[in-house]
């Protein structure tokens, strides 16, 4: 009997672990954020009595009991400080088998009996419990705790008192839950180092053979020049890649691979798209190996089993095989469409659909955007909201009727217009990869409906050409649609897929088994998420440099492996297996081959989700790691008349938000009950509780202040606030003095740490009081030359504010300008510099410079869509400063937009001024629909809008440079008004509405239109509002149902 090899059986294993890593990690960005200064007593009353009303009793642990002398000694504190001991323990042993030379490989041979030895570690356990109970005892909030408790019936205490200090969001008993890996908050440090972008030019060939049935993919690698991989020609088996083999998905659904078999009898045969060329056919080569261990495939992919021969024999040609040798041929009929019965309905859904006209006839098989400009005497109807349903060979486009009560009578809805899919004229395009809207030409029908058998009369009501133009806000749905249509039209899969990866500049090719004869669900099961990414990780582990530019950002950073279809500079990301009703969509994989017809193709690739970047390195060797945020209260003094305004300061993304104090929403500080049944689920309920927390802050603030305004942060040294200042920024990046005196940190000095703070310690004092509040100021100098001035409880905290906002100013300067400059790669990239570059003493001529490939991984295009938009890591799904109107005859006017929980919240920018005031009114998203480009543009009035009109090339003062034309800066938002929710838990995109009407058809949109200042920006905020949309549309879930079967349809005889 042969035994397992345990080199390999260790090789699976290490794949199996790692493949599970790069599916499941969750590489999230919840940024860390303290809160600065003591918190007043009335908002720990606050919080005390929502406790209460939320009646936390099992598993909490309560206040009562963290103002007891040994906290660490109530059950439910020393079971989540055994927990957090425990974690400390064996990053503290992993770090010492790192410090102490031990390889990768030998950390991997260790048994987990040895990494979790509780005897060994026992008393180390013990001692780190010991230490964080004692550090929690000797810890800010910890006395003030016991003080409260001891306190808590002396009636001189009253709601103005002060308690505590500064600490980090959370931090429990003096451990980072949100953060583990991250030490608590100090002044910014050095981070680790970076993995180089290194590019791949040319791989060593290799060539893949898969499995001897066709039932399972083949997979081979090839580089971006379609050149194949192959192996050492010396061994015929040197270049195979292990076969991945299907087995049943584990508990966390990700595909199991085991270790790989010789094959047996490998044939590989290709078809074409269209019809196969009988004199290009002939004898296939066949390539025999030893047959020692044959391939076990699931029962799913598993090839048909041997049938008598008179079965055989007795097969119709649409019954024959592909791989049979009659069948070769013949031309491959196309994929036979679903028995729809008439009179069912397919698919049904709100849309937002735009109706064209035209005389002529001589349509092509596309119409986009990129036709659309071409194409003249087009007669429109302006856009509007239809039901619209598919039943078998037609598509209905419903609306509501001219006259009240005609529904009533009726029994349905009126039909407007009829899209036959029988014709041989009627063709589906994608009009907008950016949009997601699709279009479907047809020959013009009539909707009149024969009385006596109720079916439709198909007769032509016209001649010409009929263009409807759909949008359906959820982008899924879309994907939907466009999918089921093109496969009932008769679209065909092609030979194969190709995955790209930017990253290694590779790509794998995945041959589709029986692609003409196979069922829907046996090429859904084969073309799963996790299937295609096992494939593609087994495929380019053999790829050099795998290791430094994948693997390791996988392993050691936390990141994964995630599917997205690319166009352009545009990514749309695999993310979604099931619609908003929670039934399955197997296609969502391979959704994108159905527009492979179109005039610009996306291409499906493999790539690491990114998250917004925390860590920078400096040309001059400084690394920058993003600092925390900063939040607390504060005393805004008035430059004219030295009044004091009651303010609280938050920062987010990198914006200084003011918030009335009454609106504050200030964090727990470390005590409040806490529910620890699960200590990862009080965890997950935190970062989501932190999350409503910013949204909340963000809908209540009043003004708005961008980190990039402020030139100086100091503290205050005059009696009064300077009406305004003469310093110049001179920001360079690769100015290193720039950075040290930025970096510099400011001391506290013996009178400021003998400052206990407070209007008490002002009254006991007896030097000059003036002095005092002066120092407990600290000033932002703006950009504008305005100075801003914000007193503090304390000297120490004005040195703390100075500080960290010191450190938040500089790195968000120097990552804005990095996102600048590698947006304008990415421009630039789509077309000619509009500025060439000199060089300093050029001498000669130099060639011009090469193209640039659009599939070279551009930082910028992860950045634009990195997933913290998807999964919701911040506050603000999306913000900068766009040019806003409402309507389309209003005046264009320039905001700083941000999307927050299912809405726009809009601030105002004035000239001359850098801190901008909120708008009162912000737009609820339920209900919105989002389309760009010369969609967009022909709704303007006549004379807003040049077609043919030149375009003018701009530059900007960050230097982004672009001449795109007007209308690829454009987008619009068509929505119905909806109260805006004052409540992060109430908003759409985090609870059902309350409201569940259903609005009319007919019911009035309003508009804004908005102007960018790139079409890379353009495209970067359509993505993101329609991933926002499509999140509120999931948590809608009843009211999509609802607003999907509202409304009857005519009738139709079977």
């Amino acid at each position: 009997m042969e035994q397992d090899d345990p080199n390999e059986s260790k090789h699976s294993e290490q794949l199996d672990c790692l493949l599970k890593a790069a599916t499941t990690n969750y590489d999230g960005h919840i940024a860390r954020r303290v809160f600065v200064g003591p918190m007043p007593e009335k908002a720990i009353l606050h919080m005390e009595r929502e406790i209460k009303r939320m009646n936390i009793t099992t598993g909490a642990i309560t206040l009562q009991q963290l103002e007891d002398p040994g906290p660490h000694d109530v059950e439910d504190v020393a079971r989540m400080l055994r927990k957090q001991a425990r974690r400390l323990v064996k990053k503290r042993h992993r770090f010492r088998r790192r410090d102490s030379g031990e390889t990768r490989s030998s950390m991997n041979d260790r048994s987990e009996g040895e990494e979790t030895d509780e005897e060994d570690w026992g008393e180390e356990e013990q001692n780190t419990v010991d230490e964080l109970a004692q550090k929690w005892r000797e810890s800010e909030w910890g006395q003030a705790w016991s003080r409260r408790h001891a306190h808590k019936h002396d009636s001189r205490q009253h709601a103005s008192h002060w308690v505590g200090g500064s600490f980090e969001i959370g931090c429990l008993l003096d451990v980072n839950v949100l953060h583990p890996n991250h030490p608590p908050a100090k002044p910014p440090a050095g981070g680790q180092e970076r993995v180089p972008e290194i590019t791949l030019t040319r791989p060593e060939e290799l060539t893949a053979v898969q499995g001897h049935s066709s039932s399972s993919p083949s997979v081979s690698i090839r580089n971006q020049d379609e050149t194949s991989i192959t192996g050492s020609p010396t061994d015929s088996r040197a270049g195979l890649l292990p076969s991945l083999l299907h087995h049943p998905a584990s508990d966390s659904g990700v595909a199991q691979l085991h270790k790989p078999s010789p094959l047996v009898a490998v044939t590989r045969q290709t078809f074409s798209e269209t019809a196969i060329n009988a004199k290009a056919l002939g004898k296939q080569r066949q390539v025999h190996y030893e047959d020692t261990s044959p391939v076990e495939l699931a029962p799913s992919v598993r090839p048909p089993p041997s049938v008598p021969p008179i079965e055989v024999l007795e097969r119709t040609e649409s019954q024959m095989e592909p791989t049979t040798s009659h069948c070769a041929m013949v031309t491959p009929g196309t994929p036979t469409t679903p028995d729809f019965q008439w009179g069912e309905v397919v698919m049904r859904d709100r849309m937002l659909v735009r109706i064209a006209y035209s005389k002529s006839e001589d349509f092509g098989p596309k119409f986009d955007d990129t036709v659309h400009r071409t194409v003249r005497d087009l007669q429109f109807e302006g856009w509007a909201e239809y039901i619209v349903a598919w039943r078998k060979d037609i598509i209905e486009i419903y609306e509501d009727h001219g006259i009240p009560g005609r529904e009533y009578l009726t029994g349905s809805k009126h039909l407007a217009f009829v899209a036959p899919l029988k014709s041989s004229r009627t063709n589906l395009s994608l009009y907008s990869f950016v949009d997601l809207t699709f279009a479907i030409t047809c020959p013009p029908m009539s909707t009149l409906l024969n009385s006596k058998t109720r079916k439709m009369i198909f007769s032509r009501s016209k001649p010409g050409t009929n263009i409807f133009i759909f949008k359906h806000k959820s982008r899924s749905r879309s994907w939907d649609w466009i999918w089921k249509l093109w496969r009932y039209l008769g679209g065909q899969l092609p030979p194969s897929i190709y995955v790209h990866n930017p990253r290694l500049a590779t790509k794998v090719a995945v041959d589709i088994p029986y692609q003409h004869e196979m069922e829907n669900q046996d090429l859904f099961t084969l073309f799963t998420r996790q299937n295609i990414i096992a494939l593609c990780m087994k495929s380019l582990r053999t790829v050099p440099d795998y290791f430094a530019l994948v693997e390791r950002e996988i392993t050691e950073h936390g990141r994964r492996l995630e599917l997205c279809w690319r166009r352009d500079a545009s990514l749309d990301w695999v993310w979604l297996e099931a619609d908003a009703f929670g039934k399955s969509r197997p296609w969502a994989t391979i959704a994108g081959l159905a527009l492979a017809q179109s005039s610009r193709p996306p291409s499906l690739e493999i790539r690491l989700t990114s998250h917004a970047q925390t860590h920078y390195h400096l040309r001059n060797g400084t690394e920058i790691d993003e600092p925390p945020s900063v939040e607390g209260y504060v005393e805004r003094i008035k430059p004219n008349t030295q009044l004091k305004q009651p303010l609280y300061l938050s920062v987010h993304s990198g914006l200084l938000f003011t918030i009335n104090v009454e609106k504050a929403y200030p964090p727990a500080p470390p005590g409040i009950p806490l529910t620890l049944q699960d200590l990862d689920s009080w965890v997950a309920g935190l970062r989501r509780a932190e999350v409503q927390r910013g949204i909340n802050q963000i809908m209540h603030a009043n003004g708005v202040c961008d980190l990039r305004n402020i030139v100086a942060v100091r503290r205050a040294f005059q009696q009064l606030s300077p009406p305004g200042h003469s310093q110049k920024d001179n920001y360079n990046s690769d100015d290193s003095s720039w950075f040290d005196v930025w970096s510099q940190t400011e001391e506290c000095t013996l009178d400021d740490d003998e400052d206990e703070g407070g209007e008490a310690f002002l009254s006991a004092a007896h030097g000059d009081r003036s002095l005092i509040r002066i120092r407990r100021s600290f000033e932002l100098l703006l950009n504008t030359g305005n100075v801003i001035r914000f007193e503090t409880h304390s000297r120490k905290v004005a040195v703390e504010w100075v500080n960290r906002l010191r450190a938040l100013t500089v790195f968000w300067k120097h990552r804005h300008k990095v996102d600048a400059k590698e947006e304008m790669e990415l421009v630039q990239a789509r077309r000619p510099r509009l500025t060439p570059q000199v060089k300093v003493c050029q001498e000669s001529e130099d060639p011009p410079e090469a193209p640039v490939d659009m599939s070279a991984p551009f930082p910028a295009m992860e950045n634009l869509h990195n997933w913290c938009i998807i999964e919701g890591c911040d506050a603000i799904t999306k913000g900068g400063k766009l040019y806003m109107r409402k309507g389309l005859r209003g005046q264009y006017k320039l905001v700083q937009m941000f999307v927050v929980a299912g809405h726009l919240v809009p601030f105002r920018i004035k000239p001359g001024s850098s801190l901008h005031n909120s708008s009162k009114k912000k737009i609820n998203l339920l209900d919105a629909y989002v389309y760009s480009g010369f969609l967009s543009a022909i709704n303007l009035p006549i004379g807003q809008f040049h077609h043919n009109g030149p375009t003018a090339p701009r530059r900007y003062q960050d230097g982004l440079e672009t001449d795109d034309r007007e209308e690829d800066m454009l987008f619009i938002i068509n929505y119905r008004p909806h109260t805006t929710m004052s409540d992060a838990a109430k908003t759409p995109t985090f609870a059902p509405a309350t409201n569940k009407t259903v609005p009319p058809l007919s019911a009035k949109h309003k508009i804004l239109v908005f102007r960018t200042r790139s079409r890379i920006e353009r495209d970067a905020w359509c993505w993101a509002l329609n991933t926002e949309i499509e999140k509120m549309v999931r948590t809608q879930r009843e009211r999509e149902e609802k607003l999907m079967s509202t409304g009857e349809l005519i009738e139709l005889n079977k």
